[in-house]
């Protein structure tokens, strides 16, 4: 596949999974194997749904901000604002998933606290 159709693929994942809850979705998605690099979640499909079956039981009406998605060959990175609870719990993210035969295979992600100053004059997006 081409990094543009991995792209592609990762925004199915955002958009129909994180941002739609469709645990069903993932059974396109996901390959046969799923290593998880994020040390709160398990390997494999089921370790994914049960994380976010919990997550979304405390925190129903969190979304996403995607700011930008680099893709380049296997591996597709995605930065975004995750708005839990508005000015209460926010982060800053950025996703790494690489595809392989159509699938994501691996996950690997960095987590940042939306601050609430900055000792510069930039913003997080």
């Amino acid at each position: 596949m081409s990094a543009e159709e991995n792209k592609q693929l990762v925004l199915r994942f955002m958009n129909e999974f994180l941002g739609g809850h469709k645990f069903e979705a993932l059974d396109e998605l996901l390959g046969p194997t799923y290593t998880q690099h994020n040390p709160a979640i398990n390997d494999s499909k089921e370790g994914l749904i049960g994380f976010f079956r919990e997550f979304w039981k405390k925190h129903p009406t969190a979304v996403y901000e995607i700011k930008r998605v680099i893709a380049e060959n296997d591996l597709v990175a995605v930065h975004y604002r995750w708005i839990v609870e508005p000015g209460v719990f926010e982060r800053a993210i950025v996703d790494i998933f690489r595809v392989e035969n159509g699938k994501l295979v691996e996950h690997w992600d960095v987590v940042q606290p939306m601050p609430e100053q900055s000792v510069n004059k930039h913003p997080m997006f």
